[in-house]
């Protein structure tokens, strides 16, 4: 009598359980390297948004301070409200323009560049624009993840100036941009030192 062989081709139960485990290993292995990386790409991307809103921010400030006649020390606003330089307010006087972008004389705008009270994360650019000018008037948000600002006031002969601001001949601007990602605290800070151009 001839045995015949019964042996059943496949997997067996240990063989089974092992490539379970081997695949869990990988699939675990794969997930923590994605998971890292997401992170890596998160902070990054933070990063690369703060420096650009800071930028962003610091050259529109430092346009108007260039176009400005000068810098006032108050100014009251058609609504009543109060605005008082200091380290964290800048107010502008700017020569209204035209239809066809000409100075109109003894016609002027006035721009405040300040923290938003009710938002200490946004800087805001508020145009107070003269009836005759093209300019229009409101409030533009120009930095949405402000963390600090510090406008610094100088006079001709380079003396910082704490109070006279009409004085103004140089303003050094500080502006930083804060933002949390990936577990990790992104900062951008910049610096500017912009002169008045018609003083």
């Amino acid at each position: 009598m001839e045995l015949i062989n019964k042996r059943k081709t496949g997997f067996s139960l240990l063989e089974l359980v092992i490539s379970i485990a081997i695949l869990g290993i990988i699939s675990v292995s794969l997930s923590i390297v994605f998971t890292r990386g997401y992170s890596v790409f998160k902070i990054e991307k933070s990063r690369n948004l703060m420096q650009e809103e800071s930028r962003t921010a610091i050259d529109i400030v430092d346009s108007w301070i260039r176009k400005t006649y000068s810098v006032l020390s108050s100014y009251t606003a058609l609504d009543l409200t109060v605005y008082t330089t200091d380290a964290q307010v800048l107010i502008l006087k700017i020569q209204s323009i035209d239809a066809d972008s000409a100075l109109i004389s003894g016609t002027y705008d006035y721009l405040i560049f300040k923290i938003n009270p009710s938002n200490s994360a946004r800087l805001e650019k508020i145009t107070y624009a003269d009836a005759a000018s093209t300019r229009t008037s409101g409030t533009l948000t120009i930095a949405l993840h402000l963390n600090s600002l510090a406008f610094t006031y100088y006079d001709s002969t380079g003396i910082q100036l704490a109070a006279d601001y009409e004085n103004s001949v140089l303003i050094k601007t500080l502006i930083s941009s804060q933002e949390v990602a990936g577990g990790t605290t992104n900062t951008s800070q910049l610096s500017s030192e912009t002169k008045i151009r018609n003083k």
